[in-house]
């Protein structure tokens, strides 16, 4: 059996009203050399006879079922057993935009990239289109630069860790053992694309929309628990010890993403209402020599100086969507 180009990894969790409009979204492509790897973690609706379905009448499709265990243990999983050259994530609600498939391919095969940036548009439970993405202007100028890590992910993530907005070089993911983080669910993301980052020489940027993010208020992002809590604060201390490691200035990059997850922190916090003195020592090492201006104004007044840097924030996105 030849080598696939690109594995697509789906996992599959009580999805049904939408997966096969996903699948589609795949078979539909112009583009044919890939694989889709739908892995049912556990589903209690129909989701799994539907993969199972499409899988039967598709070679390209791998279908694995097993026991619900978390999406982190499903993409793992879904690693394992990718063949491609390159791997993509597709969450099992969401869609990729047609023939567009062809136009990554070639980007990868003329870059031989470590890592690839495209947009995504998001959509409503009907597929209509939201809000815009106000980010594609500002990453244009860097379309088919390479650039090193951390200039891509100033430049070019601008603190969207996206998982399924990426697509990575299979070698560079399993000759370094990159995996997720068992059992977190969220910013789970974050981790992982930074742990590729560690390693990842040539990354590229093409402003193609090719991914369709499905927003709706079942979805499994769309609620923050105290679960989600813990998890970011889980990622936040792996962030800070991997970039204890790091002596250029890609050091300084992993700090500003561990502050803004801090800052999340912060204000869910009070949200909550918990009592924590894991986030205390947080808050403690943010405050102290910090990167980013919101810490720099809570170091120096507090509340009150986060609130501050919170209004002039919020006037300079409004600025910038007018301009």
């Amino acid at each position: 059996m030849s080598v696939p180009f690109i594995s697509i990894i789906v996992p599959v969790y009580n999805v049904a009203q939408f997966l096969s409009i996903t699948l589609d979204s795949i078979l539909n492509q112009q583009y044919t050399n890939y694989e889709i790897i739908l892995i049912n973690d556990g589903s209690t609706d129909e989701s799994a006879e539907i993969a199972q379905r499409y899988a039967s009448n598709d070679q390209r499709i791998v279908f694995i079922d097993k026991c619900n265990e978390g999406v982190a243990t499903t993409r793992n999983k879904g690693l394992e057993v990718s063949r491609g050259n390159y791997i993509m994530f597709l969450d099992a609600d969401d869609i990729i935009y047609p023939n567009t498939l062809d136009k990554i391919a070639a980007m990868l095969r003329t870059t031989n990239a470590d890592l690839l940036r495209f947009e995504h548009q998001t959509i409503d439970e009907e597929g209509n289109e939201l809000y815009p993405n106000y980010n594609i202007r500002r990453r244009k100028k860097y379309v088919g630069c390479e650039l090193d890590a951390a200039t891509f992910m100033n430049k070019i993530l601008l603190n969207e860790y996206y998982m399924c907005l990426n697509i990575f070089k299979s070698s560079l993911i399993k000759s370094h053992h990159i995996s997720f983080l068992p059992d977190c669910t969220y910013n789970e993301d974050t981790l992982f694309i930074l742990k590729s980052l560690l390693y990842s020489k040539k990354n590229f940027y093409i402003p193609i929309k090719v991914y369709g993010y499905r927003k709706y208020s079942e979805a499994v992002t769309a609620k923050f628990s105290m679960k989600n809590y813990e998890d970011v604060k889980l990622v936040f201390t792996e962030i800070i010890q991997m970039s204890e490691n790091i002596t250029n200035n890609l050091r300084t990059s992993f700090k500003t993403v561990a502050e803004s997850l801090a800052i999340h922190l912060y204000l869910e916090k009070s949200n909550m209402n918990v009592l924590d003195g894991d986030l205390d020592a947080i808050i403690c090492q943010c405050t102290n020599r910090p990167v980013m201006v919101e810490w720099k104004c809570i170091s120096l007044l507090g509340d009150k100086g986060f609130k501050l840097w919170r209004s002039l924030f919020l006037l300079k996105r409004i600025l910038n969507r007018l301009m």
